[in-house]
């Protein structure tokens, strides 16, 4: 979950989207699953 969780923040951050990579931290740190992570990776980032 925490790899995930980097490499999105990570990914936003490289596009200059700080503010959306804090705000997806925040988000991902208080879901209640991976699924849920996963599900918010999906809704910040484009995945492969």
């Amino acid at each position: 979950m925490f790899n995930v969780i980097g490499r999105v923040r990570r990914a936003l951050n490289q596009e200059g989207l700080t503010d959306r990579a804090q705000e997806f931290q925040r988000r991902a740190l208080a879901a209640h699953s991976y699924d849920e992570v996963l599900q918010l990776a999906m809704e910040y980032a484009e995945v492969e």
